[in-house]
């Protein structure tokens, strides 16, 4: 059997996980430790592509069968340079109950003002006439029904809300009250009290959310995207906070990242608008998140090498027509 290439720092940590779950059946080298005998390498085990993977590597790994990444998205993945041949899974699932908490607290505050009542009461403000909004009895929208939808879904269920869903497939899904396809997509944002989004960012879902979407949700709805900046049309949606007030954004994720040192800048001054509340994409950052990604990985690693059906396999079409 082949040999699995890790390209992630070599960390006590992650040794160990490799080690609990592939050393049995495989042998394991880290990229650090890489001493150019790629000949065997069958798995490519990846966080971070550009910088990390060449062009030069990736056609020296001639018996490449299967990439496997850290991360949920896998845009970041230079799918057409990558053999036909090789399956690529994502890591989809590894930290669905933490982002899908971290949706739930942003909802949350949204609905109970809490930024805005705290902000008064350190003014000195003591204001008890202002209503906020509830959870139960309201329609939840929800794009995608992944890992992490499915958990949001739960949520959702356990605050009593109905909930409204959109997938590929349009595939009934437990405790849902509706699941459509994408063609039914206007339904839902015209419904939903509090909209999530829990898509992959491919060449369908990039600019899905744009001026039209948005102007056919309710004036006081609560949009939260946990997934991709880029499923969001920026202007259109800087926009539309502008002209509605009540209209509520929950972003965890941005169209543009700040390198280290680098001030955090968006293409509109999302910060300066108090319709919105932000965080800086940590919704899966709790202790021990990153050997959580590790373990997830390299157990779907071992399914591949032992019976050849790892889970999570990207569609190539989704990224490249």
């Amino acid at each position: 059997m082949g040999k699995v290439l890790i390209a992630l720092k070599k960390k006590k940590e992650i040794q160990e996980i490799a080690g609990e779950l592939l050393s049995d059946i495989t042998r394991v080298v880290f990229l650090e430790d890489f001493d150019g005998d790629v000949e065997d390498d069958e798995v490519l085990v990846v966080f971070q592509w550009k910088g990390v993977i060449g062009k030069d590597l990736l056609r020296r790994l001639r018996s490449l069968r299967f990439i496997q990444t850290l991360t949920a998205g896998v845009n970041h993945i230079p799918i057409g340079e990558i053999p036909e041949g090789v399956l690529i899974a994502s890591n989809s699932g590894a930290n669905a109950v933490y982002i899908a908490e971290h949706a739930f607290a942003l909802m949350l505050a949204a609905a109970k003002r809490l930024f805005l009542h705290d902000g008064m009461l350190r003014r000195g403000e003591f204001r008890q006439d202002i209503f906020s909004k509830s959870l139960k009895g309201s329609v939840l929208g929800l794009l995608g029904l992944g890992s992490i939808g499915r958990h949001v879904l739960r949520l959702g269920l356990s605050f009593g809300m109905k909930v409204y869903a959109i997938r590929k497939s349009g595939k009934p899904e437990n405790g849902a009250a509706f699941v459509g396809t994408p063609d039914d997509l206007p339904f839902v944002l015209r419904e939903s009290d509090y909209l999530v989004i829990a898509l992959p960012l491919t060449r369908h879902t990039e600019g899905l959310i744009g001026e039209r979407e948005l102007s056919l949700m309710k004036k006081d709805a609560v949009l939260v995207n946990v997934s991709r900046g880029k499923i969001i049309d920026q202007e259109a949606l800087y926009r539309h906070l502008l002209a509605n007030r009540e209209f509520t954004a929950c972003l965890d994720v941005w169209w543009n990242y700040p390198r280290k040192n680098e001030t955090f800048r968006q293409g509109f001054s999302f910060e300066r608008l108090p319709n919105v509340i932000m965080t800086p994409h940590i919704a899966p950052l709790v202790p021990g998140y990153f050997e959580n990604m590790v373990r997830h990985a390299l157990e779907n690693v071992r399914t591949f090498l032992l019976w050849g059906r790892p889970s999570n396999i990207v569609d190539r079409g989704d990224y490249e027509p």
